[in-house]
């Protein structure tokens, strides 16, 4: 057989193959079939087991292993949006260190509170957590020995600009700010103000001295003791002192119990099992980390669970971070794949491998695709860009041209 025969017959069995698939398609369209579903993923892509790559290093007291106030920890942090902009609040062990990370991955530390709250006895690090709501004046810092309500101003770029230190006020050690109906609002057990006996109190917060008690606030017949929570589109997400986790809905005077969904770790000054995002959430705890579809705000849809210890979750889909520090597994940190939510796929088992003298896992902060992970006496960040999925969904293939009108001579299918 002559050389250009084979050509032809190579070229003719290759346009059969395109016909009958573009036909193929063709019959899928015509019956109504206008998205392609695909199958399940199962498993992570070849090659991105270990994704991830180190960025910054941005603390290292590792010469200094010593339990001792004075050296800066890394113990946490909570993500802050300041007039469209993104920061991050640090727990640095008794002080918090403020960072703007408009660009995650070269982080600027601006400043650092000097609340200067005396440790308890012989304790070295006495801040156990702090919450500030999205470009909210004000924010609470809750001590072993007292709560620091500050005031992060007014200007383009948020700054330690007063404090009020109410020493004894430590019933609780958290609670959270948000901002609803045009104020800002102060859940918390700490006796701040005129305080509710056995619950927490819900506060009008105005100033640094100006709160009015609004309601004695409990999960349904239960008093709560809230240590931490988020909120998102008029409804909270509370963690109690027993790691139960709470929805309630906000209204102009208070807060009304919706229901509970499952369980949060929330401990002490080492950060949260607890993240939430426009239209998820994640939590985490000695159960699992669990994923909620929140496109109703008061009505989430749990899609996943992942069992094993997972005290962390940090969301920035389509990525989740979670975490554990028990025995074992000290320094686990599970970078997940949700795209869709429905299934997770893992993309690594353990993010940093332990290589660091003096470090006990504390918490991990996502802020697009880069991981801030905090170590105590280490702080390091990790672009996660390659761990998310290479191709598009199916559902992103794109119909173009005639289709919109029903003229079948213009129909073309664009597939990446």
């Amino acid at each position: 057989m002559k050389e250009h025969d084979i050509l032809k017959d190579a070229i003719w069995v290759a346009g059969a193959v395109i016909f009958a698939a573009a036909a193929f398609y063709l019959v899928m369209m015509l019956a109504g079939c206008a998205t392609v579903q695909p199958q399940a993923r199962t498993t992570a892509k070849a090659g991105m087991a270990t994704c991830g790559t180190a960025v910054g290093h941005y603390l290292d007291t590792t010469h200094n292993g010593g339990a001792q106030p004075l050296p800066p920890r890394a113990f946490g942090a909570h993500r802050l949006t300041w007039k469209g902009t993104p920061w991050l609040l640090v727990n640095r062990g008794n002080e918090i260190m403020l960072w703007d990370v408009s660009n995650p991955k070269q982080p600027v530390l601006k400043s650092s509170s000097s609340f200067r709250v005396g440790n308890q006895g012989d304790s070295d690090f006495d801040l156990m957590t702090f919450s500030v709501c999205d470009d909210c004046r004000w924010g609470v810092a809750w001590y072993k020995l007292a709560t620091v309500v500050f005031d992060l101003g007014t200007g383009t770029q948020p700054v330690w600009a007063d404090k009020r230190v109410v020493y004894g006020a430590v019933n609780g050690l958290g609670g959270m700010t948000y901002r609803h109906a045009g104020a800002q609002w102060l859940l918390t057990n700490s006796g701040v103000g005129d305080s509710c006996v056995a619950t927490a109190t819900l506060y009008r917060l105005a100033g640094l001295s100006d709160l009015t008690q609004t309601q004695c606030v409990t999960a349904g017949a239960r008093p709560l003791t809230a240590r931490w929570g988020l909120y998102d589109r008029g409804v909270l997400w509370v963690i109690d002192s027993s790691t139960r986790l709470y929805n309630f809905r906000a209204t102009s005077t208070g807060l009304t119990y919706i229901r509970q969904l499952g369980y949060a770790a929330a401990d002490g000054n080492s950060g949260v099992g607890l993240d939430v995002v426009p239209g998820m959430a994640a939590a985490a705890s000695s159960l699992g980390a669990a994923i909620w579809d929140t496109a109703d705000p008061e009505m989430p849809v749990q899609t996943a669970v992942m069992a094993g210890n997972a005290y962390r979750a940090t969301l920035a889909p389509p990525l989740l971070v979670t975490a554990s520090f028990l025995p074992g597994d000290q320094h686990r940190e599970q970078v997940w794949d949700i795209s869709d939510p429905a299934l997770p796929v893992e993309r690594t088992a353990n993010i940093w491998p332990d290589v660091h003298p003096f470090t006990m896992y504390q918490s991990s902060t996502l802020v697009d695709d880069v991981l801030f992970s905090w170590r105590w006496s280490i702080a390091e960040s990790f672009d996660l860009g390659n761990c998310a999925p290479e191709d598009p969904p199916y559902s992103e293939w794109i119909l173009l041209d005639g289709f919109e009108t029903g003229s079948t001579s213009g129909w073309s299918l664009v597939v990446e």
